[in-house]
């Protein structure tokens, strides 16, 4: 079967990175080789897939739905939007993210080792909610951060190592709004028109005004 070559096999592309390591893999001490990964962590390409993720109904006969979208982001991140469905699973909070944030920008290798360590408490009260607790062996977890980087990869990481079928968003939420708003830039045949007023001014009684004759709206609140 064709596919990539370093998707968890013996291929080439394997073997030539580790043969001529980055700086930043460079061994303890000469001589030692890499470790194979032990988890399996799956990237979710919408590219590929051809679709963005979402949760699996109730009745899903086919499987192509996530048991569990995980948004690893701060709080504040997924208040402004996140994808339908995602649960917030936040692994730094808003004031953790900013301390970690400021500091990346002068020493990032303090940065790495302070957010490390919230990183980890966070994930340890993860693992014990009952979101996760619940979770059957075979569940498919799906999870979510900014970019797809280090925060959603800490916590697959993890929830890979425990047993779960485990993905993660390549290219995470910024991904996943750039694609949504490509696919509504092409429904040309739509005319949006944006509703905007203060709390309190009955935006909603509006919109659902418009909804009861028969018109289209959305209610992103």
């Amino acid at each position: 079967a064709s596919g990539p070559k370093d998707s968890g096999g013996q291929g080439g592309d394997v073997k030539t990175r580790r043969s001529s390591p980055k700086k930043k893999y460079e061994p303890p001490f000469p001589g030692m080789n890499l470790s194979p990964a032990r988890e399996s962590i799956w990237l979710y390409d919408m590219e590929k897939m051809g679709k963005v993720p979402k949760l699996a109904a109730k009745d899903d006969m086919e499987g192509i739905g996530w048991d569990l979208i995980l948004d690893a982001r701060s709080p504040a991140e997924y208040k402004d939007d996140h994808v339908p469905g995602a649960i917030s699973t936040p692994v730094l909070d808003n004031s953790e993210r900013a301390v970690v944030g400021t500091k990346y920008k002068t020493d990032r290798f303090t940065a790495r080792r302070i957010g490390a360590a919230l990183i980890s408490e966070s994930i340890a009260k993860i693992l014990r909610s009952p979101v996760i607790s619940q979770l059957k062996s075979n569940s498919r977890v799906l999870v979510i951060c900014w970019r797809g980087g280090e925060r959603s990869h800490s916590l697959a990481t993890i929830l890979a190592r425990v047993g779960f079928k485990v993905g993660v968003l390549k290219g995470g939420y910024q991904a996943y709004r750039r694609r949504v708003r490509v696919y509504l830039e092409k429904m040309k045949s739509l005319k949006y028109i944006v509703i905007s007023g203060p709390t309190g001014s009955g935006k909603t009684n509006f919109l659902k005004a418009i909804e009861r004759q028969g018109g289209q709206m959305i209610d992103i609140e």
